[in-house]
């Protein structure tokens, strides 16, 4: 029978992490390795290394690093028995595992009862859709919309029923847990009563995913009905933000997005479901659409790991010409291209996606629309032509240009890079026949004066090194980089565990896991003096998947650290790998007699001070008992 190591090594040995990575984020080849955005942190340039003949990744600004379990436990929040059962399921590897959450009445956590009533609630929808007589209203609108029973299937529909509490029943009949539903946002519980009623009532029904293809969330457009008034309900209704949902960090539709993204390095980005869905039903792939929110920053941090460049489609009203002003903004505070579509106005149909697509013609235009696309800041300085040229007098067109620098300075144009910078101004200048510095002095004096403070370095305030995640602050920094050293070295090449030493010991006899001073060097190297004791082949991948099986992610991180250490040090050449060990070996049994002589010398130190202070108090011992002859005196 195959046992859970078995199965882990196998998986581990199966799964490429370039294309694991790969499927996730856009990566460009660099040398030997791959590289790319780190998820992990908010990161601008290409810190992400990945290792293809290591099988491991790492980042070289937050520390975050391991092999294929460790990313996607890391990026898709997974504990290890799910990492284990998803990276089985796409090799076709069987997993048995008795850890998983859920079984046997063990207790799951708030994020796996929302995911879990989630996935109950997905089934409970896409089943009221197909039924033949409660979903055919739904269906008809369907049908109406021009969706094709393809892509409904694809974007997994479904069709909350028309009852208050069909949901709630469903949940009563299975014997599901209705706290569950109410945390994920799908009942609720009546005014000034015990039971449940429906969230989505009546609605066609739009899960959304996250990147895995997981449903977090619903969202419901309401549906036209000939026995009740649906006018005081709203058009379209989202589930609420819960743990697994952040409405301003989620993209509908990114799950069957995100590999067209990184294969053409675009994301066009529309305003509704039905406009995404149109798009994919046309062809038209890398498209997603924000959830009633306009493009925010977290938006674009998830976004750029797979592009360069971003879309933003507009039917060209109001609503339109505010949300291009925020893409300005994130194009001058963020390292993306933002560019603005506008869709043709001169049609008898409105003009969103979903109508355009369905003409005859819908394609060609839609395409035309976003190859003609502009850049958000020439977008902007187009709309400031328009408004200098309606400007009757020199004062009007004074007003206009402080107006718009004001705003330039409120949106962050002095806290962009440097390079952006002079190119948005340089543009102003052509644009308003002033000279450059001008208009930096005026956007300078424009700046709102929160804006001139310091702000404080992001990295000192949410990143932290893996490599001092965990450790004593007593460890001295060369010590602490002497265990790194040993623990990289070692699992680089396991022969040098029997590697002598300048005492003539070998290290295994020399270092063993109680001179490692840092705690979680000292836990790692555990496991490492363990396997080698036992003559088992040691890899930093099975090292990982070891601490990883024991959800230590900070422990993956740091072990990975230690790699990266010391094959930066070594640079490919083995003799250097053993000169570093034997080095760190020296170091770190030289740091332990240097301890060892200070706790033997306080302790000779304390010794002598107890006899010296037991021989004075000996000699004074008569004084504190006086001589009956010295009374006499003192009395006389």
């Amino acid at each position: 029978m195959v046992g859970p190591d078995d199965t882990k090594d196998r998986i581990l040995q199966s799964t490429d992490i370039v294309r694991l990575i790969g499927e996730q984020l856009a990566l460009s080849k660099k040398g030997k390795e791959w590289v790319g955005l780190c998820p992990f942190h908010d990161d601008s340039k290409p810190s992400l290394s990945i290792s293809p003949t290591k099988q491991i990744f790492k980042c070289f600004s937050c520390g975050a690093g391991g092999d294929v379990f460790t990313f996607v436990m890391k990026y898709h929040k997974m504990t290890f028995p799910e990492t284990l059962q998803y990276l089985g399921e796409r090799l076709g590897i069987e997993v048995r595992t008795h850890h998983r959450s859920g079984v046997q009445g063990e207790p799951l956590d708030l994020r796996r009862q929302i995911a879990q009533a989630n996935t109950h609630a997905l089934a409970f929808f896409g089943s009221a859709l197909t039924d033949a007589k409660q979903g055919q209203i739904a269906r008809d609108y369907v049908i109406q919309r021009g969706i094709q029973p393809e892509t409904a299937r694809q974007f997994q529909l479904g069709y909350a029923p028309d009852q208050w509490d069909a949901l709630v029943q469903t949940i009563q009949e299975q014997k599901w847990d209705h706290s569950s539903f109410e945390a994920a946002g799908l009942i609720g519980r009546r005014e000034n009563a015990a039971t449940y009623l429906d969230r989505f009532r009546h609605r066609l029904v739009f899960p959304i995913f996250d990147a895995l293809g997981r449903p977090i969330a619903f969202g419901g457009r309401i549906l036209p009905s000939s026995d009740r008034s649906d006018r005081v309900n709203a058009k379209y209704l989202n589930s609420p933000e819960t743990p697994l949902f952040n409405k301003s960090a989620t993209l509908y539709g990114l799950d069957l997005a995100q590999k067209s993204m990184i294969q053409c390095r675009t994301a066009l980005i529309v305003e509704g479901y039905l406009d995404v869905i149109a798009c994919h039903q046309a062809g038209v792939r890398n498209v997603v659409a924000t959830l009633g929110t306009a493009l925010t920053r977290e938006h674009v941090i998830q976004l750029r790991r797979f592009v360069d460049k971003v879309v933003l489609v507009f039917d060209g009203d109001e609503a339109g010409q505010r949300a291009a002003d925020r893409a300005v903004e994130l194009f001058l505070t963020e390292s993306v291209d933002v560019s603005i579509a506008v869709l043709p106005r001169n049609l008898e149909a409105p003009t969103d996606p979903a109508e355009l697509l369905t003409r005859k013609d819908g394609v060609a235009m839609w395409q035309k629309s976003i190859d003609t696309a502009q850049d958000a800041i020439s977008y902007q300085f187009q709309r400031l032509q328009l408004q200098l040229d309606a400007a009757d007098s020199v004062t009007g067109r004074q007003k206009v240009v402080e107006t718009y620098l004001s705003r330039l300075a409120q949106m962050g144009l002095l806290r962009t890079g440097e390079l952006r910078q002079a190119l948005v101004i340089q543009r102003l200048a052509d644009l308003l026949k002033i000279n450059q510095a001008t208009i930096a002095n005026l956007v300078q004096k424009l700046m709102p004066i929160e804006q001139h403070k310091t702000p404080p370095r992001s990295g000192e305030e949410a990143i932290e090194d893996a490599s001092a995640l965990n450790h004593s602050r007593s460890t001295p920094p060369r010590i602490d980089l002497a265990e790194r050293q040993l623990i990289g070295c070692l699992t680089q090449c396991n022969s040098l565990f029997e590697q002598p030493l300048h005492d003539g010991r070998s290290f295994a006899k020399a270092i063993t896991p109680n001179l490692i001073t840092g705690s979680s060097s000292r836990r790692i190297y555990q496991h490492v003096y363990d396997r080698l004791q036992q003559q088992l082949p040691l890899t930093l991948a099975w090292l990982s998947s070891e601490l990883a099986a024991a959800d230590d992610l900070a422990l993956v991180e740091l072990a990975t650290a230690a790699d990266a250490v010391a094959d930066q040090a070594s640079r490919g050449q083995p003799n250097h790998v053993t000169q570093i060990l034997v080095a760190a070996a020296e170091a770190i049994l030289d740091h332990h007699h240097q301890c060892d002589y200070k706790l033997q010398r306080q302790a000779v130190l304390q010794e002598r001070d107890q006899k010296l202070a037991d021989r004075a108090n000996r000699l004074c011992e008569p004084l504190k008992k006086p001589s009956p002859i010295r009374i006499l005196r003192v009395a006389e």
